[in-house]
This record gives structure tokens, sequence and C-alpha cells, in this order.
């Protein structure tokens, strides 16, 4: 990690604690700058920074219908979800951004001439994260199945892949307040069609309207509904192309998802 992700992420840690501490932390060295991170230790969250994965506490929330997200918040938008996670967004995305992944931007439209007749779609943009879902089964072995396994649309024709973008949501400040995190308040995780302020977002432009919700939920194999699960997050490594012609190992995307 660079020095200016170590910066970017003390900004984040005072955004996202302001007025309140995490629990407890734990010291990393970052092998690059020799930097010393502290590692919160947030609820319901678990990074493995040796693996690369981010493990959520999370919970089924249906076995059919059609969805609009694949994860949002307990409390918030179930009914069109897989499962609900229990941490809060901002606090996952502060452990991508330790694990030195940069997001980008959610799909959005803006408009191309003054009077806003005409709109030009900007597609969501960010690092590569690949999404499973890790249970127990019957014998208590653990299992862990990508995402996609769980999505369909109305043909049975399988989700294109489980892998999302890190978007990274946004954040409103107001004169005088503090700043609020977008996807705290909409409950929008990890989204299948798009609401511009989702953590985790396709490229594709799926809409939220009623005639475009394509993807429905794939029951078998699923746990039953309420049974706790863990959400699993792995960020891609990305490999480019090195001066002598080989490849190496990258960990930020090539679409140019900046910090924010």
């Amino acid at each position: 990690m660079s020095r200016m992700a170590i910066r970017y992420c003390c900004v984040l840690l005072s955004f996202f604690f302001a007025g309140g501490v995490f629990a407890d932390s734990s010291e990393k060295e970052d092998s690059e700058s020799g930097a010393v991170l502290e590692v919160p230790s947030l609820p319901h969250l678990r990074m493995d920074a040796e693996a690369r994965v981010i493990d959520i506490d999370a919970t089924v929330c249906l076995h059919e219908g059609m969805l609009e997200l694949v994860a949002c918040t307990v409390g918030t938008k179930e009914h069109e979800s897989v499962v609900a996670i229990k941490a809060l967004p901002k606090h996952v995305h502060l452990m991508l951004v330790l694990l030195g992944v940069k997001p980008g931007g959610p799909a959005r439209m803006v408009p191309i001439d003054e009077e806003k007749t005409r709109w030009r779609d900007i597609p969501a943009r960010g690092h590569p994260i690949d999404v499973s879902l890790v249970y127990t089964d019957a014998s208590g072995e653990a299992i862990e199945t990508p995402i996609e396994q769980f999505l369909q649309n109305s043909s049975s024709k399988a989700f294109p892949s489980s892998t999302f973008l890190f978007t990274g949501s946004g954040i409103h400040v107001v004169e005088g307040q503090t700043g609020v995190y977008l996807a705290d308040q909409s409950g929008n995780f990890i989204s299948i069609s798009n609401f511009g302020d989702e953590v985790l977002g396709r490229s594709e432009s799926f809409s939220h309207a009623n005639e475009d919700l394509l993807w429905k939920v794939r029951g078998e194999g699923l746990p039953e509904i309420g049974e706790d699960v863990i959400l699993r997050l792995r960020p891609q490594k990305l490999l480019v192309e090195n001066e002598e012609g080989g490849e190496s190992g990258v960990e930020e995307a090539r679409d140019g998802g900046g910090e924010r």
C-alpha cells in the first residue's frame, strides 16, 4: 500500500469513527512503506489480510422472489435481497481500503444538454470483488459457494458471474454536520439494479423499475431463511504488463477507479 493510500485510510478512519471509537484494533506493518496501520475490530466483520478476504455476518432473506439486490443491510430491503448483512456498509468500505483496494463510482446518468432532455449512462467502475456465501452443511462442514449459484432469471439462466465492482457508494455532507455514508441510509450494499449509492455494483445498466427486475433467487442449496451465513468478499489481484513485457500483480483496477 502506498503512502498516499495510507493517508487516505487515515481520512476514512477520521470520518467513519467521528464521535466514537472502535472496540479494539491490531497493528499490521505495510510491506511497501514500513508504516504501521491499525486494523480496527468492527462489529460483524473480520478481515484476513494474508488471505485477502473480508467476512461479513449475514442472514438469508429469501428463497424465491425477484431481486434488486444481492445484499442489503438488516431492516431495509430484505424483501428483494438474497441476504442481509449485520455490519455497516461504511465499515466494509474501510476494510476494503485497508486491503489496498480503491473504490471507483456507482453507475449513474448525466445530462448532455442544458435542458436536461438527453442523458448519458455512465457505467459503474471499481476494483473487481468476488462474492461468495459461506455456510455449514448438515454434517457441520463449512461450504463456500459463489453467489451467482443463488441467482437466476425467469428462464433459469445463471447470473453472469459472482464478480462485482467496488463502486464505493458516496458521502453526503451537510454544512456544519458530520457526513453521511449513503449506503448506511439506503441499505444498498451489493446491488443488481443501479441505485447510484451501492457499495458494490455491476457495470451493466440495470434500472430498478419493476419491468427491469430480471433476476430472482435460486433457492436450491441456499440455507434456510433467517439462518446465519457469512458473506465473503475477495478482491481480485489484477495483472498488468511490466516494462520487460511480462506480467506483475497489482492491487489497482484497470478501469481507473480513483480515491474518493
